[in-house]
């Protein structure tokens, strides 16, 4: 099963463009990475600034998942 990913924040301008924002999940990591890079502990235990972002992108996903979880048994 491919896991939803919809925009975070569309916006449709004045003039009928439309932006679709960032994604839900980028969204998510951005929030993930902020949490992550504020708990010094945790920082101390990865050793490469990489492993932020994949831990970010990984809660994101997980997120994703659940969200779609929780909408599939809601609407079934």
């Amino acid at each position: 099963m491919k896991t939803k990913n919809p925009t975070a924040f569309p916006l449709k301008h004045a003039d009928d463009k439309f932006n679709p924002g960032m994604t839900l999940r980028d969204y998510f990591a951005g929030q993930a990475i902020a949490g992550i890079l504020s708990n010094q502990k945790l920082i101390e235990d990865l050793e490469h600034e990489h492993e932020y972002v994949e831990l970010a992108y990984y809660v994101a996903d997980e997120l994703l998942l659940k969200r779609q979880y929780d909408e599939s048994k809601n609407n079934g």
